[in-house]
């Protein structure tokens, strides 16, 4: 992996991981909440925020799709969050990268995505087609 999209995936999952530890079962809320934790503790260790071109400009409204969705089923609560997740990253599209590798580019980070956020609305949609297939 490019850059420091490893350890940014090292945090969210260590995110994740304190969301769901104490979890009796993971329907959107639990995970709406966990992915939370996920980005705040992203947030607070790498200084980003959202709208820095970065993966939070697709987990943030991914996390807040599935904290909307509490009443769905996790599968399709996945797919708002995907379909969030989708729009976040097309968003960075026009932003200035101010973090990251992309940050080098200056001005010329613009008019392209961000690859970590790119790259979690792929994580996402993999993880609803596993929730789709264990649904079934």
């Amino acid at each position: 992996m490019g850059g420091a999209i490893g350890p940014i995936y090292d945090l969210f999952f260590q995110g994740i991981g304190a969301g769901l530890r104490q979890a009796e079962t993971i329907n959107a809320r639990v995970l709406g909440e966990a992915m939370v934790l996920a980005a705040q503790k992203i947030m607070r260790i790498a200084k980003a925020q959202p709208g820095e071109k970065t993966i939070l400009d697709a987990m943030q409204p991914a996390s807040e799709a599935l904290l909307a969705a509490v009443d769905l089923p996790l599968s399709d609560a996945l797919r708002m969050a995907c379909l969030a997740a989708e729009r976040g990253a097309e968003s960075t599209r026009d932003m200035l990268a101010v973090k990251g590798r992309a940050r080098f580019l200056k001005e010329k980070s613009i008019g392209y995505r961000d690859a970590g956020a790119s790259s979690f609305t792929l994580y996402l949609e993999a993880l609803t087609d596993a929730v789709i297939k264990e649904e079934g």
